[in-house]
């Protein structure tokens, strides 16, 4: 079976078009994506900015303000959102889903805290909370390189 392209005006095999309603094919339409991604790249990060601030204010005040909770700074540039229990390691929620985080947030307020960039990482480095281990690894190196001193 085949469909008529109206956008490269050939005729081809229906398996050259996505499924739907499409009017182009698969060629065409990828060439048209690409084009548009190209033409728009920076509005569409613009808006992407936008959402991810206003996902920002909504954390922090579903969190009880954008305040660090250990030291009082309150500059937003540098106030991060963390477990208070530490690395979740598996359960860690993608970074890239800010309505699943907030959402998370919203179901266990206790589980997140806002710090600042310099109290989050004091905290990381005194209850050992480096990511994947990283931690470790460091105490181990440290101790081969004391022992051949």
């Amino acid at each position: 079976m085949t469909r008529y392209c109206k956008k490269c005006n050939k005729e081809k095999n229906t398996s050259e078009y996505y499924s739907g309603e499409n009017h182009c094919c698969k060629a065409c339409s990828s060439k048209r994506t690409k084009e548009y991604y190209k033409k728009n790249s920076l509005e569409r990060k613009k808006r992407r900015i936008e959402i991810y601030d206003s996902y920002r204010d909504e954390f922090f005040r579903e969190l009880g303000g954008a305040k660090c909770i250990s030291c009082g700074f309150s500059d937003q540039r540098a106030l991060q959102i963390d477990h208070v229990n530490g690395f979740p390691g598996k359960s860690r929620i993608d970074r890239s889903n800010s309505l699943k985080l907030l959402q998370d947030i919203h179901d266990n307020p206790g589980k997140y805290q806002v710090l600042c960039a310099n109290c989050n990482w004091i905290k990381k480095h005194e209850n050992d909370e480096n990511i994947r281990g990283l931690n470790q690894l460091n105490t181990k190196t440290v101790h081969k390189v004391k022992n051949v001193l």
